[in-house]
């Protein structure tokens, strides 16, 4: 099973190249038709977006489980790799999209209730302690 994250945003949100196995790295997909049903609840936005990391899927991004941050060590490189592309797409997004949200979660598991929420600027992504946590939302201040 993997983590996803699904960003919402008022404005238009570009796609972003689309995960390449023989360069893998951060990108922005399409939300499928079954997600897109499980996640417009959370995330009321205009646009839906698939968040994805050089794993493929969530599972690249720093996350919290169980109170501890998680991170693979020995993709560390292409971990912060990511969290840095995120905050560049982030700060690239329209200065109309100041609600711009993120929600992050097992796949399958977009129905279930979000457990935690937080505000935050963009650029606290790039600190080595930021994980994302299992069913929150997280509000961007863009």
């Amino acid at each position: 099973m993997c983590m996803v994250y699904y960003l919402g945003t008022d404005s238009e949100a570009p796609l972003f190249p689309v995960w390449d196995k023989a360069a893998p790295a951060f990108y922005v997909a399409s939300v499928g038709d079954n997600e897109l049903e499980r996640v417009r609840n959370k995330l009321p936005h205009r646009n839906l977006r698939y968040l994805g990391s050089h794993n493929g899927c969530g599972c690249g991004f720093r996350s919290y489980r169980d109170g501890i941050l998680i991170s693979e060590k020995a993709d560390a490189t292409d971990t912060n790799g990511d969290h840095f592309a995120l905050t560049q797409y982030l700060r690239e997004l329209p200065s109309s999209s100041r609600q711009s949200q993120i929600f992050g979660c097992w796949s399958g598991d977009e129905g279930e209730p979000v457990e935690f929420e937080r505000t935050i600027a963009p650029e606290e992504i790039l600190n080595p302690n930021f994980g994302f946590k299992e069913r929150e939302i997280v509000t961007l201040e863009i």
